[in-house]
């Protein structure tokens, strides 16, 4: 975790940075601040789909359901215009169903 740390402190805005910090940080269980850093990765970077995915997750994880939904339909309708991990939706879907 120093790592990211470090990387962020050379670029606050590096949307790998702000995502690794952000998994580990979900992983403690630390989701609000996972969310938080998520949602800068994002805005920095776009709405690339691994960055989505993430929020999704930490969504779920945080009982924001009606927001990780948004995600589900975001990354659908990317799905059709560009590359999404075949896998990001299904898996997804299935977390919000359970």
């Amino acid at each position: 975790m120093r790592e990211f740390g470090q990387a962020l402190a050379l670029d606050p805005n590096c949307p790998a940075g702000l995502y690794f910090l952000a998994r580990t940080y979900s992983e403690q269980g630390r989701v609000q601040e996972a969310i938080g850093l998520l949602r800068k990765a994002i805005a920095s970077a776009g709405r690339e789909p691994k960055y989505l995915y993430a929020l999704g997750n930490a969504y779920v994880q945080a009982g924001y359901r009606d927001e990780a939904q948004k995600i589900l339909k975001e990354l659908r309708q990317l799905s059709m215009k560009r590359y999404v991990d075949p896998s990001m939706i299904p898996l997804l879907a299935a977390k919000l169903k359970g």
